[in-house]
């Protein structure tokens, strides 16, 4: 889900149409914001602001850092609109939800969306594992995991992946 600029302003004029087989269009909102629109608090608040001025009913989060989220929420909730999309990873749920974020698309990475949502949530994020993994297409089945310091290393490990199984 994603808008723009144009999509608004033909909205706004009353020539927005796709045609008698699309659906009706129920909420409509800016471009992303992105750290290429909202780098800082302040430009984050100033792209929902412009958003807002524009006609969005929504402002779309993707890619920003936690420290943009509040300024963004606290914007919006100034212009009566809600914030949704990514969650920011190391953001609290509840605390994001409680605050104005009304949807979360993708789990995102690690367990933080998994384990807001759960009753259990300190013994989730007590056996998460320390780093996320990704695959290597140049490994075949090894992976990469997330050392604390933020550098990538190789994992190692002497289980068969499900492809090495298969063979």
């Amino acid at each position: 889900m994603a808008g723009s600029p144009d999509l608004l302003a033909r909205r706004r004029a009353g020539t927005l149409d796709f045609g008698p087989r699309t659906p009706r269009l129920v909420a409509l909102c800016g471009d992303l914001l992105t750290p290429m629109n909202a780098g800082t608090p302040e430009a984050a608040a100033a792209e929902v602001a412009r958003q807002a001025a524009a006609g969005a009913d929504l402002v779309k989060a993707a890619l920003i850092t936690a420290d943009l989220l509040p300024a963004a929420q606290a914007e919006a909730a100034r212009h009566g609109i809600a914030v949704l999309g990514h969650l920011p990873a190391g953001v609290d749920v509840q605390a994001a939800s409680r605050a104005g974020f009304r949807s979360i698309e993708h789990v995102g990475p690690g367990l933080g969306v998994i384990a807001g949502c759960s009753c259990a949530e300190a013994q989730v994020l007590a056996e998460q594992p320390t780093g996320p993994r990704i695959p290597s297409p140049r490994s075949g089945c090894r992976s990469w995991t997330a050392s604390s310091a933020g550098s990538w290393r190789r994992r190692s490990s002497t289980r068969p992946c499900a492809r090495q199984r298969r063979r």
